[in-house]
């Protein structure tokens, strides 16, 4: 179970080292793709395979739906680590993260997700009122 968050920064070339303790949890064969909220997931790629399972829910017919499908699909990528463990962002994922320099890498039981610390913060900001155990505890209750 990935859990707990850890600040740190991109280098230069805009690579990224995920932190020993997720590491371990993740394992060495994961993808990016585009998150929710403008944050960037890392999903193991077996993990990554139910993800994508509830695609074929979606009507082939509904445009927006398969408009959706298309955009996730389009930001999947396999990291290239190098053998100091480092991985460049690509560019595409950076861009819609906002991500520049701050990192923020979030574990999320299944997943990790990265986030700009600028993006985090000011949405932490704006939503600084909801209660978030009150909002699982709704939508567990029906599961």
């Amino acid at each position: 179970m990935l859990a707990g968050e850890q600040e740190h920064c991109l280098d230069g070339k805009n690579r990224i080292r995920i932190p020993a303790k997720f590491k371990a949890e993740l394992g060495d064969d994961f993808v990016f793709c585009r998150g929710v909220n403008k944050c960037i997931y890392v999903i193991a790629k077996e993990e990554f395979a139910s993800y994508v399972e509830d695609f074929k829910k979606i009507g082939r017919f509904d445009r927006v739906g398969q408009r959706a499908v298309s955009e996730f699909m389009s930001s999947y990528a396999i990291p290239e680590i190098d053998n100091q463990g480092r991985m460049i962002l690509p560019k595409k994922l950076r861009e819609y993260a906002e991500i520049d320099k701050n990192v923020v890498t979030i574990g999320a039981y299944n997943r990790l997700e990265i986030w700009s610390a600028e993006v985090l913060a000011r949405q932490n900001e704006e939503n600084e009122d909801i209660d978030y155990a009150d909002i699982l505890a709704e939508r567990l209750k029906d599961l």
